[in-house]
């Protein structure tokens, strides 16, 4: 049975924030299931044994850009 479904977030956070979400996000590879949950919805993803990898860094007048994808 397919769960298909889209979740976007978007706020502006301190380090420690970003930290954290990242960690939660590490571990929930760790375990095999990501679960993104937030006022406006929630998704569960449960990622393959091999996955599609990309890290993405720009910085443009003085502004930093740090994009990952997993697919």
């Amino acid at each position: 049975m397919s769960h298909d479904g889209v979740f976007e977030f978007e706020s502006v956070e301190d380090e420690k924030s970003i930290q954290a979400f990242l960690t939660a996000l590490s571990e929930g590879f760790g375990k095999g299931r990501v679960v993104l949950q937030s006022e406006g919805g929630r998704i569960e993803l449960t990622p393959q044994a091999m996955l599609t990898f990309s890290v993405k860094a720009r910085r443009k007048e003085g502004e930093n850009r740090l994009a990952i994808r997993v697919s």
